[in-house]
């Protein structure tokens, strides 16, 4: 990027975090604050001013802070606020699922709950037959446990403590399916989706693909 386009880039992002600022009422030393101070008010001047390059920490805090698009701030690109807390929770979890690498994954099983629930499907509580046929062709236990341990920490929203209660199983065995290092019998998948089947895609979790 060239000394002019990226002089340029800079006011651009600094010219809609003074505007979002301003719209806060809030002065760059109350930025300063918010930020418990690791951000000098001197240099969110200069970020503001164009006269410097924002962190990607800095933009990422101000975003997360105010509840505002990080690509709003340094694309212009979309809406400025997510005042939906339930959409900013859903935007953490995609994004938490890519760093995870599992991105393409959460978003097969979010396009397939959808066209069920398009459909007018509720999903099933899934037979033994139809467990151990998918685990024939699923892609090995520490892959499986992956997924699982995906479920319960993002899509289910629960400790490993709080999910073996309720599977009926101790904790340890719980994360050693996840780590693959026990593998659990057909009777754990039947439990695990009659108590979160409405969360978790059997097929995904035991094959990685989304469901018929």
């Amino acid at each position: 990027m060239g000394e002019d386009n990226r002089q340029g880039f800079n006011n651009e992002i600094g010219l809609r975090l003074k505007k979002l600022f301003r719209e806060r009422a809030l002065q760059y030393k109350d930025v300063s604050a918010m930020l418990d101070e690791q951000v000098h008010y001197k240099t969110i001047s200069g970020y503001c001013n164009g006269t410097a390059m924002p962190t990607l920490w800095f933009l990422r805090k101000v975003a997360e802070k105010l509840k505002v698009s990080i690509d709003w701030i340094v694309r212009g690109e979309g809406d400025a606020c997510l005042k939906d807390e339930y959409e900013i929770g859903v935007l953490q979890t995609f994004r938490q699922a890519r760093q995870l690498g599992v991105g393409e994954d959460v978003k097969r099983f979010a396009d397939f709950t959808v066209q069920q629930k398009l459909k007018g499907m509720e999903p099933e509580e899934p037979s033994q037959e139809r467990i151990l046929d998918l685990l024939v062709i699923s892609e090995g236990l520490d892959t499986v446990g992956k997924r699982l341990q995906y479920a319960r920490e993002v899509l289910v929203g629960q400790r490993a403590m709080e999910m073996a209660k309720v599977l009926g199983i101790s904790q340890e065995e719980l994360l050693k399916i996840e780590t693959g290092e026990v593998r659990p019998a057909p009777t754990f998948y039947t439990a695990f989706f009659s108590h979160y089947g409405k969360h978790v895609n059997l097929d995904w979790l035991l094959t990685g693909k989304s469901g018929k």
